[in-house]
């Protein structure tokens, strides 16, 4: 992929690191009531640019490392790593955030492996696979599927991104949860890319550390691991190495996306769950509307059809097809499947956040 697609992929996360490191800097130099020449004398506008999260010719990633080098010795930061990514509990307070953009971005990229990865993922919440099954299918059908379903678009548009969101958030948690349960032996190079050996801390050049779950409890999980793998961005100069810029937001959206393929979704996969109830519910709304919509061949755009109508109503004329009664029955019991389902994973999600509690 060219840089400039892999650019558009990860913008939206890309963005909100930029305007987190923005709204540090403007905050720290409103602290300690510093002028911009008092930070960056050769240029103070550049300061200005940065806390108004302005991008140019001169500082395309936001924050050019000699200007973070001044930002450090100005603003009193621990060092350049706080200035991009702020101090670790800084970095807990926005994770979510940056978890949501990143699995957005991939959604919507054009990496089409990476997003089928995600959304296979997302896949286990019923909600959002039911959504993604019916939304399918009404933009891939020639018939209007909507007043088939009894379900508007805008209306069914909402639910899907309600429930994108909300299956996002579930992986977020399960992420934390079941990386929080490893012990020492699980700690291998397949779930992070780097291999834990027998109750040690993996040290890495900014100062954090990784140590597994058996060892440190549960403050260690993916959130250590999240943050680890993004502080090292900054640090690591890998294929981008260029004189005089080799540190900093320096091919960020290059170095995201080859984050996301190398290590955070390999770790995601190892809690994807053996039985899905979400892909169950995906597989038989799917096949089951497939069944049903050859029925409906004669209902194209310019039919003279009420859509106020229930699909159901509309069974009832197709006479000569004797399937007809039988498949609509069919989808009803499927969609009602789906419903009880979906109760039934909302009650086991309430289960397993009591437990946590005991």
């Amino acid at each position: 992929m060219k840089n400039n697609e892999i650019s558009e992929c990860y913008k939206r996360t890309c963005e909100f690191i930029y305007q987190q490191a923005s709204k540090r800097v403007r905050d720290r130099r409103n602290e300690m009531n510093l002028r911009a020449k008092d930070i960056f004398e050769s240029d103070p506008k550049m300061i200005s640019r940065i806390e108004n999260a302005r991008r140019g010719v001169n500082n395309e990633y936001l924050i050019p490392p000699r200007v973070a080098l001044s930002l450090v010795e100005n603003l009193k930061f621990t060092d350049d790593t706080e200035v991009y990514w702020g101090s670790d509990s800084e970095f807990d307070l926005y994770i979510e955030e940056l978890f949501v953009a990143l699995c957005l971005d991939i959604l919507e990229g054009n990496r089409i492996d990476v997003k089928n990865a995600l959304h296979d993922l997302l896949l286990d919440y019923i909600p959002y696979a039911k959504c993604f099954a019916l939304r399918e299918i009404c933009s891939s059908s020639q018939i209007d599927m909507h007043w088939l379903l009894n379900e508007k678009e805008e209306e069914l548009d909402e639910k899907f991104y309600r429930a994108r969101e909300e299956s996002i958030m579930r992986l977020y948690r399960q992420c934390f949860e079941e990386l929080g349960k490893m012990s020492c032996d699980e700690c291998r190079e397949k779930h992070f890319g780097f291999s834990c050996g027998k109750h040690i801390t993996i040290n890495y050049p900014f100062g954090g550390n990784f140590v597994c779950g058996q060892q440190s409890g549960a403050e260690n999980t993916f959130g250590t691991f999240f943050q680890i793998i993004f502080k090292q961005l900054t640090l690591d100069y890998g294929d981008y190495h260029v004189e005089n810029v080799n540190k900093g937001f320096y091919k960020l959206p290059q170095r995201i996306s080859r984050v996301v393929e190398n290590e955070i979704l390999p770790t995601m996969r190892e809690i994807k769950p053996s039985r899905s109830l979400g892909k169950r519910v995906y597989t038989l709304i799917s096949e089951d509307i497939r069944l049903v919509a050859p029925l409906f061949e004669w209902a194209r755009d310019g039919t003279n059809v009420s859509k106020a109508e229930t699909w159901e109503k509309h069974l009832e004329t197709i006479e000569e097809n004797p399937m007809a009664t039988v498949r609509a029955t069919l989808l009803a019991s499927t969609l009602k499947y789906a419903d009880r389902l979906e109760r039934i994973q909302v009650k086991m999600d309430k289960i397993i956040e009591v437990q946590k509690c005991v």
